[in-house]
């Protein structure tokens, strides 16, 4: 959802939603960070989070510990 409300800046959050089928309340919520972001950091955030569903799926390790390593990544591309 991130990836694209930060590629529609001028839409409306109802028109956002209905787009991609889903409800208004989280593209609105996600709005302001898809606008403080560059698109390479958005870029950089799909990248960390198709890399941990890989993880989560072939992995034997611990998914809590595959997740908080993602998230600090994440924190580390949008600070």
């Amino acid at each position: 959802q991130l990836a694209i409300i930060s590629q529609a800046p001028q839409k409306t959050a109802e028109a956002i939603a209905k787009d991609i089928g889903t409800h208004p309340y989280p593209v609105k919520k996600l709005q302001p960070l898809a606008r403080r972001l560059s698109q390479a950091q958005v870029t950089k955030i799909v990248h960390e989070l198709t890399q941990l569903d890989d993880q989560l799926k072939s992995s034997a390790g611990d998914p809590w510990v595959l997740i908080e390593r993602t998230l600090h990544a994440i924190a580390a591309h949008i600070a």
